[in-house]
């Protein structure tokens, strides 16, 4: 949703993503009158490059996505904000580092590996257990970091979209039109009201963030010589283990909140996407209006649904911006998802098998800790799915609307004009295109499969 620097090359993967995309954009008059007459063209451009960042994002959201930034910087977080140009670019030292932090996550996550394989063949491991679920864990960690690390330049791209936008000058022409035709001025009442909404969704989940990195590392004061902490392979009370465990503390709370300042980063752009799309999904590309969804976030003037091109110019750009956001990080949801149910799994079976063989201090203080952070974690994350599921169906809805209101439309040219287009049209969906769409029955199947793996861990823990 940000502009942003992109290279003047791109790589044969990227540009036949960005073909692809445009080729759903079948009727475009807009386009034909830019090629018709190009002497429009630079000044057309101009326009949407001031006007797309100012009518997508209020200058209260820029100002809290740049200390998100600022703050992911402090971590190696990649990508840095210039204030000047109000672009993301790359900084090469940056990521360098957040190179080298991926890499320590990963032999991290390989130790434990192989401390969780070594205890499972001994017979009542007592560290099992909490390994099986810090390898969950680390595992997550590993998948979400790796998009931010290994993908900046994507991850400039789904966030600022300023190729797309170059190329598509047409598409996205709806957004000087909407802020000057079809917004009716002044638009400080709908601009307060997407900070308030963006301040709602943000401050919880950062809040809960803030915490995870101490939780987490909270274990090393109660059970220090667990074998989830990688020195204790050390010989205890030398030197070497002393200051090993010292440099392994450091990196911990280190690499913590590097994965957290990321996840920041991608947590608000994401709900910044869905507030502005959404919102039109449901109430203002609709030819019903459904009073269920209450008030109005971002009403549009009554004229603009007398045009259907309008509508085709909104939807295609809408479409547009959340698919190659999913082109950047929608393949690393299914893992993730994979991850988190079987992180609900172990932190169940933990629990209920501590409380049933009688725990003790370390025991207890464990168990604070893994009701303060997963529960949080998939709290969010089911969240995510619901918001998501809420797109596809506004979405769906929105075109089945154009089918059963084909008499908005008096004209026969504009009628046929629709349905070729709603025909060409598919719901826009948060995921993996050709591979994943998160709809409300994700959500579902998330939950019942936590509930039913739970529920077998159980039965497990009965027959022994």
């Amino acid at each position: 949703m940000l502009p942003v620097t992109r290279p003047a090359t791109r790589s044969p993967t990227t540009h036949t993503r960005t073909e692809n995309i445009l080729k759903i954009n079948q009727i475009n008059p807009v386009k034909q009158t830019l090629q018709n007459n190009p002497s429009k063209i630079h000044r057309h451009n101009f326009h949407i490059e001031n006007a797309f960042v100012r009518n997508t994002a209020t200058e209260f959201t820029l100002q809290k996505f740049e200390e998100i930034i600022k703050f992911g910087n402090r971590f190696s977080f990649p990508l840095i904000w210039n204030p000047r140009l109000r672009k993301l670019v790359i900084s090469p030292r940056h990521l360098v580092a957040s190179i080298i932090i991926q890499f320590l996550l990963y032999a991290k996550t390989v130790a434990i590996l192989g401390q969780t394989v070594l205890n499972k063949s001994q017979i009542n491991s007592s560290y099992f257990n909490l390994l099986l679920l810090a390898f969950y864990c680390l595992l997550g960690i590993s998948i979400g970091s790796s998009v931010l690390t290994l993908k900046p330049r994507d991850v400039e791209s789904g966030i600022g979209l300023s190729s797309i936008r170059r190329k598509s000058l047409s598409l996205n022409s709806n957004v000087p039109v909407l802020s000057a035709t079809w917004w009716p001025a002044p638009t400080s009442g709908t601009e307060m009201m997407l900070n308030q909404a963006y301040l709602k969704a943000t401050i919880p989940i950062n809040l809960l963030l803030n915490i995870l990195p101490f939780l987490s590392v909270g274990h090393i004061l109660i059970d220090h010589r667990h074998q989830v902490h990688i020195p204790n392979l050390l010989p205890h009370g030398t030197l070497i283990y002393y200051v090993t465990y010292l440099i392994y503390s450091i990196f911990l709370i280190y690499i913590l909140f590097y994965f957290v300042s990321g996840t920041k980063i991608m947590v608000s752009g994401s709900a910044l996407q869905i507030m502005i799309v959404l919102p039109l999904l449901r109430q203002e590309l609709r030819l019903k209006q459904d009073a269920t969804f209450g008030k109005r976030q971002y009403p549009l003037v009554s004229e603009f649904l007398e045009r259907p091109e309008n509508i085709v110019h909104m939807y295609r750009s809408l479409q547009i911006l959340v698919t190659d956001m999913c082109y950047t990080f929608g393949l690393a949801i299914p893992p993730i998802q994979a991850v988190l149910g079987q992180m609900v799994i172990s932190t169940a079976y933990l629990l209920i098998s501590g409380s049933r063989e009688g725990a003790s201090s370390q025991t207890r203080f464990t168990s604070v800790i893994l009701c303060g952070t997963i529960p949080a974690s998939i709290v969010s994350w089911t969240i995510m799915l619901t918001c998501a599921g809420m797109m596809h169906k506004s979405a769906t809805d929105c075109i089945a609307s154009w089918k059963t209101g084909w008499a908005h439309w008096g004209g026969v040219r504009d009628r046929r004009y629709m349905g070729k287009f709603r025909k060409s049209c598919k719901p826009i969906y948060i995921g993996y295109p050709g591979f994943m769409i998160i709809s409300r029955k994700s959500v579902v199947k998330f939950i019942q499969g936590v509930v039913r793996g739970t529920f077998r861990a159980l039965l497990m823990l009965n027959e022994k």
